[in-house]
């Protein structure tokens, strides 16, 4: 009875448009952008064409075997992000399922799915931990095992937004390491591909671990113009 009074009280809206309903509504969900399937091999940047690696893989090189990335960082997606990441709403089965409608099958049959580490003190502002919600439920969808023990944050580092490319890379240096080991396919999970610089880190500890491929898998990627 309480929560049927709640919901009346405070009725659920939709985090994308504010129209009453399901915390994610149809409508919005239709306005996501699918990244193109032409991509590059690599990073999974969209390109004109197929390539093996882009202009911004050339320019440095990737730990990880290959990214994926469900959707491009902007309007619906961004604000679905935002709300997420900053507002503590759990969307993370929004984003599993726009995921799976792409990836109904594992990227990499046999292999464990691993979060990106948190940091502590933002997840519990949050009130959720988004890529490790993502990535229990992508596990799960695909069958697969969640090893959150194999990659842990060693040390707080400031937020990333509005840092660039080398900023990013020189703040998490040494942010994450390994509690165990691993010899086989990765699945990394992260809730977006910025600049590749959390990607790398994180895949730089899982190699050292015995991980190999390690394929990256985001929920929406921020492109470059």
């Amino acid at each position: 009875m309480a929560l049927d009074v709640l919901s009346v009280l405070f009725p659920s809206r939709c985090a994308g448009c504010d129209a009453r309903g399901a915390p994610w509504c149809v409508d919005c969900d239709e306005a996501l952008a699918p990244l193109s399937p032409v991509r590059c091999e690599r990073c999974g940047k969209p390109t004109r064409w197929p390539v093996a690696r882009c202009r911004e893989c050339s320019e440095g090189t990737h730990v990880f075997t290959r990214a994926w990335s469900a959707v491009a960082h902007e309007g619906p997606a961004a604000t679905l992000l935002r709300h997420w990441k900053d507002q503590g709403l759990d969307l993370s089965g929004v984003a599993a399922g726009v995921i799976l409608r792409q990836l109904p099958q594992s990227p990499a049959p046999g292999a464990v799915v691993v979060p990106v580490p948190a940091d502590a003190g933002r997840a519990r502002w949050r009130g959720v931990d988004g890529p490790a919600a993502l990535a229990a439920r992508l596990a799960a969808a695909w069958g697969l095992d969640l090893r959150r023990d194999l990659l842990v944050r060693a040390k707080a580092t400031p937020p990333q937004r509005r840092l660039s490319a080398v900023q990013r890379r020189r703040n998490l240096a040494g942010a994450f390491t390994r509690s165990g080991w691993h010899a086989g396919p990765a699945i990394l999970v992260d809730d977006v591909y910025t600049t590749g610089a959390t990607a790398n880190a994180c895949s730089r500890v899982l190699a050292a671990a015995g991980a190999a491929p390690i394929v990256v898998v985001t929920f929406a990627r921020a492109l470059r113009r």
